[in-house]
């Protein structure tokens, strides 16, 4: 996919960069004890 910065505003191109460099989780990852707690 490609993307011309130069026809995108501004705040666009800021949504687009920040969507793709911000870390965010893939994945919650918890354990249980023998009794199914958590």
């Amino acid at each position: 996919m490609l993307f011309d910065f130069e026809v995108l505003a501004p705040e666009n191109r800021y949504k687009l960069l920040v969507a793709t460099v911000v870390p965010r989780p893939i994945a919650w990852v918890v354990t249980r004890d023998l009794d199914g707690r958590l």
